[in-house]
């Protein structure tokens, strides 16, 4: 708490908010949000995930508690310097599975469209008898299996 208070003042009280890490070292320049302090107010709540007012009306802050092990992979890909900010990894992170989710949706809609044209091809009796197939299929296995015997 005592470096926080440190970096609030360092900034003329202005800091509206400041970060700890998993360990509880930190300050103004440290990564894994997981307190927001108000300096108007003089306290300090922790949330394991709260809004919290941004300077910057072009984004919207959002403080997220992390397990100390994803604070110390966070700590990490900042400390290798590909990413220069906590953010930008936890951007990336959620751009990543907002692109895992898109396909996912796609994926699940070309399933549905396949199951509606099969219905589709079934109400125009262009199915498929459903014992007919399975002979086929028992006579592929005997087939095989009588191969597979004589090997």
């Amino acid at each position: 708490m005592r470096r926080l208070v440190e970096c609030i003042r360092a900034n003329g009280g202005k800091l509206r908010q400041a970060v700890v890490r998993a360990d509880g070292s930190g300050g103004c320049d440290s990564t894994c949000t997981v307190a927001q302090i108000d300096t108007m107010r003089h306290r300090s709540d922790t949330h394991s995930m709260t809004r919290a007012k941004n300077p910057d009306p072009g984004r919207a802050t959002l403080n997220v508690s992390l397990a100390p092990e994803l604070a110390r992979f966070v700590d990490g890909q900042v400390q290798g310097g590909l990413y220069s900010t906590a953010s930008e990894v936890v951007r990336e992170g959620l751009r990543m599975l907002a692109e895992r989710e898109s396909i996912r949706q796609l994926r699940y809609e070309e399933l549905r469209k396949k199951i509606r044209d099969g219905i589709d091809e079934l109400d125009r009796g262009e199915g498929f008898d459903g014992d007919a197939v399975f002979d086929e299929l028992e006579r592929g296995l005997d087939e095989l299996e009588k191969r597979q015997g004589k090997t």
